[in-house]
């Protein structure tokens, strides 16, 4: 999957200007979520102070909440607008090549495969290509820079709570990635079985006279249903893969938020910290896990777009 993304970049550079324009869009984007919740929390230690102007301060946050929301929008709805400009200008591109490729094959190439398979690998293919490039690829790229952002803020807070924040974090990554190996081998096998039902299909409609002089039908009825059956229980194995991996991310989540509000409480009443910082804290961190939402989604969704 690593290598088709890398070779599919080069099929986007040529669109490097739209490009440009979506990182500022998606840096809009980052901006916006990271200062909301900063603004929630100041609301949070504006009230704490109290005093004569404490209702100019809060109209003051709410004004700033309305305009880092309306950036917000117009960012997602611009990064959204030039993603899918490069994707299909990619796709297209990238089909026009594979297209004029394989009209370089010999003769003995064509005849030892099927047309179906031919034809999904030249159109379908470079079809489940373009979400990943633009939906899956915003997505984890605003995630992962907001990440960093929040990172960087949880980190100038306190250090201390941030390793503490980052434990089930790290615990998650393992355990996606040692678990990972294995749901990829098997949309590996659901794209291979996918290909065979597509051809299998394409090659009884093409010969169907000949199917039905020589009373073909029930045999090949038999044939589709099995491979049928082999591709479903493969998808439903590589979902069943799946299906662990965001129970494990809600969970870390939610031990990360647990673990703020026991050792966050504990330096707030201590006075090392305030109660709007833990508050900032929370907020955060469903942001911080985020890119791991998001580098799960492509490969549940797309992962057969990407065999060689």
């Amino acid at each position: 999957m690593k290598d088709a993304l890398v070779r599919m970049f080069g099929f986007a550079w040529p669109y490097r200007a739209s490009g440009a324009l979506l990182i500022l869009s998606t840096l809009a984007v980052t901006f916006s979520g990271l200062a909301a919740p900063w603004l929630i929390s100041k609301i949070v230690e504006v009230l704490e102070a109290g005093g004569a102007d404490t209702v100019r301060q809060l109209g003051l946050i709410s004004g700033l909440l309305v305009l880092v929301v309306v950036l917000r929008g117009i960012g997602q709805g611009t990064a959204n607008h030039f993603a899918h400009v490069v994707a299909f200008n990619a796709c297209r591109d990238l089909r026009d090549a594979v297209y004029a490729h394989v009209q370089s094959f010999s003769p003995s190439w064509f005849s030892e495969r099927k047309s179906g398979d031919i034809t999904k690998r030249v159109v379908d293919d470079s079809l489940k290509l373009e979400p990943i490039l633009a939906d899956a690829f915003l997505e984890f790229f605003t995630a992962a820079l907001l990440s960093i952002g929040i990172l960087i803020i949880l980190l100038l807070i306190s250090p201390l709570l941030t390793l503490v924040v980052l434990a089930p974090l790290v615990a998650a990554i393992f355990i996606i990635k040692h678990f990972g190996t294995r749901a990829m081998r098997s949309f590996d096998s659901e794209a291979h079985r996918e290909g065979q039902l597509v051809a299998l299909v394409q090659d009884h409609v093409s010969g169907i006279k000949e199917t039905q002089i020589f009373n073909r039908e029930t045999y090949l009825r038999s044939l589709f249903q099995k491979r049928s059956s082999l591709l479903a229980k493969r998808q439903i194995r590589s979902r069943t893969l799946m299906s662990g991996f965001f129970p494990t991310i809600e969970g870390a989540a939610g031990l990360s938020t647990a673990l703020v509000v026991l050792v966050g409480g504990i330096l707030a009443f201590d006075g090392t910290l305030t109660t709007a910082q833990v508050v900032a804290f929370i907020l955060y961190i469903v942001y911080l896990y985020e890119p791991l939402y998001s580098a799960l989604m492509p490969q549940n969704r797309f992962k057969p777009a990407c065999q060689p």
